[in-house]
């Protein structure tokens, strides 16, 4: 766990600035929901968190997905078949309700230019 945060921040802070908000949504959503469900939902249940799967799963699977995401950055993740673009939506927070914003009338400083 540790490794792969640190592995992440070298990441992080060699990677150009326009790509620097997609990894930090990535850690933020990728490992933060992860650790929500893994970790705080089965202690709010009475499971102990010193489980050896909760481990095994973050550092097997949940760390590596963050770092394989900030690796490829937003353009390679969308570039992936079928679940690319949904999920760089995802990420990103672009929602599907963009038809209103289509719909809404330009503001006046707008129609001036």
């Amino acid at each position: 766990g540790a490794l792969q945060a640190v592995a992440w921040l070298a990441m992080y802070l060699s990677m150009a600035w326009d790509r620097r908000s997609f990894a930090v949504r990535a850690l933020v959503k990728v490992t933060g929901v992860s650790i929500l469900f893994i970790v705080v939902v089965p202690s709010c249940v009475g499971l102990p968190y010193e489980n050896w799967w909760s481990h095994i799963v973050l550092a097997v699977v949940v760390y590596p997905a963050t770092l394989a995401l900030t690796a490829a950055g937003p353009a390679r993740v969308a570039g992936v078949p079928w679940l690319g673009p949904a999920a760089v939506r995802l990420l990103m927070g672009h929602c599907r309700c963009h038809g209103a914003a289509r719909k809404a009338k330009p503001t006046r400083a707008i129609e001036t230019l």
